[in-house]
């Protein structure tokens, strides 16, 4: 889940300063919490962004199958490249069987 949350972050923060006034301030995080923003507004934001994103996962065939026939990976389908580039949207994966 860990490297979820950067391309989560990256993402709710450009769409918040493109929709609403206030700029970076109030993007400002606790000193005490690095995590947490500081305004309520934008935390219960962000956290209401992190439910939705969770709640969509994306499942793919076992690493197996998505090897060619000869146990040779495409190059298109390189099980290691599908699932990173899906997690670099921030959304969540799970491999079958």
């Amino acid at each position: 889940m860990e490297v979820l949350i950067e391309p989560r972050r990256k993402t709710f923060e450009a769409w918040r300063l493109a929709k609403f006034c206030g700029g970076e301030e109030r993007l400002k995080k606790c000193s005490n919490a690095p995590d947490v923003y500081y305004y309520t507004a934008e935390q219960e934001s962000w956290k209401a962004w992190n439910a939705a994103l969770n709640s969509i996962v994306v499942e793919l065939l076992s690493v197996g199958a998505l090897t060619g026939g000869d146990g040779v990976d495409s190059e298109v389908m390189q099980p290691s490249r599908v699932i990173e580039a899906i997690h670099a949207t921030g959304i969540k994966t799970k491999v079958g069987p």
